[in-house]
């Protein structure tokens, strides 16, 4: 659980996307996805938790 709004999650990633100048979902009205930029982006962010959720267990 993230305790802030899904306003507030849609406009956080709203300026993501502006200011890497690319969308990172694909959305309908009965799905959201990510897209491939989405993918790759995604796929850094977890390298990097992952890294810092290793750190905090040594």
């Amino acid at each position: 659980k993230l305790y802030i709004s899904q306003s507030a999650v849609s406009q956080s990633v709203r300026l993501l996307e502006n200011k890497l100048n690319c969308t990172l979902f694909n959305r309908t009205t009965k799905q959201v996805r990510l897209t491939a930029e989405g993918e790759v982006l995604f796929r850094h962010i977890e390298q990097a938790y992952n890294f810092i959720k290793g750190g905090e267990r040594s």
